[in-house]
């Protein structure tokens, strides 16, 4: 029942938990939602937002957690309280669903084209209907069926995703990008394509991974720890060795991880990362490289540490980054 909450009524009972104004009857109803909840598909806030909610829903149940409402409640109140806990250190995210879009293919039966994408300053996981995961970063889009084929699993991507992809012998499952076509059976890796760069890039955590050009038969096979960069000036495809993991696939566990990279690359890494945009006043700063690793990090945790790093200054108006 309480699956069918819809948008406008989730996030006003949200809000009573979060405010301390929800009933047990209340609370008891959006624990519900949760356990109903099938993660078909995520939205994730920004780093500021999602440590905002986190703060708000720790001081929240400190409040319920103390002696007076325990007495009153009893064990019930107890188990509420732990499952709220629960809920909260696993959905420190704003989470969406697309009830009506789910129903209509269940009652149908057909298969229709789904988009799903993120802006800047969020990131999103997505449920394929294979039982597929897909991690999107930001600015990044998938698109592909309701249904897939009974041959095929296709998807098609714009943007940097991490594909954790469940195994069926009898179905390969496709990527295509503007340049490459990636092919597995089941496998994880990740595909950074955005438009706005040279390269592509596919590399592969577990399994293995077939990599071609899409105007060409020459295939690539990629096993752990191997990436194919393709040049999309060159259309060179060439095979890499990854040395550092965590500059591939960092990001999935919130990690923002520069690898003596150019300040314009840091520059896009950071705008999307916060949907800020980043302006330099002084053209000198261009030349350094930079490295950093940083776990969920803030903005302006992000700016202090490369500025104290580098020796500039800097200052955030808004959503407007000037460096100096």
């Amino acid at each position: 029942m309480s699956r069918n909450l819809s948008k406008s009524e989730l996030s006003a009972l949200a809000e009573k938990v979060l405010t301390g104004k929800a009933s047990p009857a209340e609370k008891e109803t959006l624990n519900e939602w949760y356990k109903d909840f099938n993660d078909h598909e995520v939205l994730i806030a920004s780093e500021d937002d999602k440590e905002q909610i986190r703060k708000r829903l720790l001081s929240n149940i400190g409040k319920e957690l103390n002696a007076d409402n325990l007495k009153r409640s009893g064990v019930w109140k107890i188990a509420v309280t732990i499952t709220l806990i629960l809920t909260s250190a696993l959905t420190i995210f704003l989470f969406y669903y697309n009830q009506s879009a789910d129903v209509a293919v269940v009652e149908n039966h057909l298969s229709t084209p789904v988009t799903k994408h993120t802006g800047f300053g969020q990131k999103r996981s997505v449920r394929l209907p294979d039982g597929s995961l897909v991690k999107l970063n930001a600015g990044s889009s998938i698109q592909y069926d309701s249904l897939f084929k009974d041959d095929i699993r296709k998807v098609t991507l714009v943007g940097e995703a991490f594909f954790d992809v469940k195994r069926d012998e009898s179905r390969s499952f496709v990527i295509h990008t503007s340049g490459l076509r990636v092919e597995v059976l089941g496998t994880s890796f990740n595909i950074r394509s955005y438009q706005e760069e040279q390269h592509i890039d596919v590399a592969v955590k577990t399994g293995r991974v077939m990599v071609s050009k899409l105007a060409s038969s020459d295939v690539l096979d990629l096993r752990p720890n191997e990436m194919a960069v393709f040049d999309n000036l060159s259309a060179d495809l060439m095979k890499h060795g990854i040395e550092t993991p965590e500059t591939v696939f960092g990001w999935v566990a919130g990690k923002l991880v520069l690898q003596d990279e150019s300040l314009d690359a840091v520059i896009a890494k950071i705008s999307r990362w916060y949907d800020v945009s980043v302006q330099i006043g002084n053209p000198r700063i261009k030349d350094k490289k930079i490295t950093a690793n940083m776990t969920d990090p803030t903005l302006k945790e992000v700016m202090e540490s490369l500025s104290h790093t580098y020796k500039f200054e800097y200052e955030i108006n808004g959503d407007v980054v000037t460096i100096e």
